[in-house]
C-alpha cells in the first residue's frame, strides 16, 4: 500500500490488486498523524489561483503575457483572449470550482500553442515531427521516443519564452540523438545558440583569430630548430587567422555592435584566447625573427599592440569600455556617424596592417629572404586599395568606381611592383 499528499492537498492512497477497501481505510487511520502533519505544513508550490492572483505569467504566441482572471462566464461558457498586447484574460464560471477550470483552460491553451510552436522551430533546426502531444507529466517536461513523437509538458507555458524554447529544442535534438552523449549537447548547442559561453558580437570572434593566430606564431619560433617541417606548419597556420584578424579589425567602426548586461560566460573564450596569445608572445620573445634582433623586437611590440586592440574590441563591445561621442562624417551618397572608440580602433588597426606590411618587406630585405618581400609588398598594396573603396562611400555602386577605382588599382600596382624589383636589386638579385 502506498500513501501520498499531493501538493493541492489530495489524499492519494495506493492499494494492490486484490486488496479489500477496509485494508485501505484501517492503513490510512493507522497513518493518520503522519497525514496530520503533511497536511498542515506549508506547500511548496501555490495554487494556480493563487500564482495568478499574484500577478503570474504565462508564455503564449511568443510572448509573455499576465494572467487576468474574472468571474463572469455562463455556466460551462469558460473562455480566454489575447486580443490586448502581454495580456491574457481568463474568463471563469464563479460556480465552478476555479483551480479545476484554470487547469483546463491552460491544457487547452498548451494544446493550442506548443505543437505550432514546435514545427516551427523543428523548421528552423531542420528537423521533421512526426507527432506532437502535450500531457500532464508530473516529472518531465518532454520526452521524445524512438519514433519520433515528441510529448510536451503543458505546464511549459508558465515558464520563461527562452526556457520554453530549450525544452523543445532539447526534445528537437533528440530526433538525431537518442541519448544524452557529446555528440548530443554539440548539436542542441549549435541549434538552440544559447550556450553558456556564447559571444554576443563578432569582435569576441575576432579575438579567437587573433590570440591563437600569436600563439601558434610564438610556438612556430620554438620549434623552427627542433622540427622545422612542422614549425612551418604551426606558422602558416598562424598567420592565416591573425591577417584575417587584422584584415576585419579595419572595418571594426562598421560592425561594433555594444551590449549591456553580458554574462560572465561571454568573457571565457576571448579571456582563453588572450591567455593563449601571451603565452605565445612569451615563447617568441626571443626566438621569433632573431635573425634581425632590432626587427624581432619591433615584431613583438606590434604584436602586443595588436593584442591590446583585439581587446579593446570586446571591453568595447561588451560594455566595459565607453563609447565616447558620436561623430559625424561626410561619405560620398550621405553621411555617416561612428562612436568614437570605435573609430579609434578602426584607425589602430590601420596602422598596424601597414606597420606589419612594413615590417615582412624589411625582414626580407635583411634576411634575403624573397617570400617576406613579396608578402610585405602585396600587403601594402591590398591596404592602400582597401582603404581607398573604404573611404569612397557610396560612390561604390556609381560609374565613378570603375574610374578612380581602376586607377588606384593599376597605381598601387604598378607602383608595388617597382618597390619590389628596386628593393630586390639592393639585394643584389635579378
Amino acid at each position: 500500500m502506498n500513501l501520498r499528499v499531493k501538493n493541492v492537498g489530495e489524499i492519494v492512497l495506493t492499494l494492490p490488486l486484490r486488496s479489500k477497501e477496509s485494508e485501505g481505510i484501517d492503513f490510512v487511520r493507522a497513518n493518520s498523524k503522519w497525514l496530520e502533519r503533511k497536511l498542515s505544513e506549508p506547500r511548496t508550490n501555490p495554487s494556480l489561483e493563487q500564482y495568478f492572483s499574484k500577478g503570474g505569467k504565462v508564455s503564449l504566441d511568443n510572448e509573455t503575457r499576465t494572467v487576468f482572471m474574472s468571474l463572469n462566464a455562463r455556466p460551462r461558457r469558460r473562455s480566454w483572449s489575447t486580443k490586448t498586447e502581454g495580456e491574457l484574460h481568463l474568463s471563469l464560471d464563479p460556480l465552478a470550482p476555479i483551480e479545476n477550470q484554470l487547469l483546463s483552460l491552460l491544457r487547452s491553451l498548451a494544446k493550442d500553442w506548443l505543437p505550432p510552436r514546435v514545427h516551427d522551430l523543428a523548421e528552423f533546426a531542420g528537423e521533421e515531427v512526426q507527432k506532437i502531444r502535450v500531457g500532464d507529466q508530473k516529472s518531465r517536461w518532454g520526452s521524445c521516443s524512438s519514433k519520433g513523437t515528441i510529448s510536451l509538458n503543458w505546464r511549459l507555458l508558465l515558464l520563461r519564452i527562452d526556457l520554453q524554447d530549450y525544452v523543445i529544442f532539447h526534445e528537437l535534438a533528440h530526433l538525431r540523438h537518442m541519448n544524452h552523449s557529446p555528440a548530443f549537447w554539440a548539436h542542441l548547442e549549435g541549434s538552440f545558440g544559447r550556450s553558456a559561453v556564447e559571444m554576443p558580437t563578432f569582435a569576441g570572434h575576432l579575438v579567437l583569430e587573433v590570440g591563437p593566430g600569436i600563439a601558434l606564431l610564438g610556438t612556430s619560433s620554438a620549434m623552427r630548430d627542433r622540427e622545422p617541417d612542422i614549425a612551418r606548419v604551426l606558422q602558416a597556420f598562424g598567420i592565416a587567422p591573425l591577417g584575417y584578424g587584422i584584415y576585419t579589425l579595419g572595418f571594426y567602426r562598421y560592425f561594433s555592435e555594444p551590449v549591456s548586461g553580458v554574462a560572465l560566460g561571454a568573457w571565457a573564450l576571448p579571456v582563453v584566447a588572450l591567455m593563449l596569445a601571451c603565452f605565445g608572445l612569451w615563447v617568441a620573445r626571443e626566438n621569433l625573427a632573431n635573425e634581425a634582433p632590432w626587427l624581432r623586437d619591433r615584431l613583438n611590440s606590434f604584436l602586443v599592440i595588436l593584442l591590446l586592440i583585439a581587446a579593446t574590441t570586446v571591453a568595447i563591445d561588451f560594455g566595459v569600455v565607453p563609447l565616447g561621442p558620436d561623430l559625424s562624417f561626410f561619405s560620398f551618397g550621405g553621411g555617416v556617424t561612428f562612436s568614437l572608440a570605435s573609430l579609434l580602433v578602426t584607425f589602430a588597426a590601420w596602422v598596424m596592417w601597414f606597420l606589419l606590411a612594413f615590417w615582412c618587406a624589411a625582414f626580407g630585405t635583411r634576411s634575403g629572404r624573397k617570400r617576406y618581400l613579396d608578402v610585405g609588398v602585396t600587403a601594402v598594396g591590398v591596404g592602400v586599395v582597401t582603404r581607398f573603396f573604404d573611404l569612397i562611400g557610396g560612390q561604390t555602386g556609381t560609374g565613378v568606381l570603375f574610374v578612380a577605382g581602376g586607377s588606384v588599382l593599376v597605381g598601387t600596382a604598378w607602383a608595388m611592383e617597382k618597390w619590389r624589383r628596386q628593393t630586390l636589386a639592393r639585394m643584389g638579385e635579378t
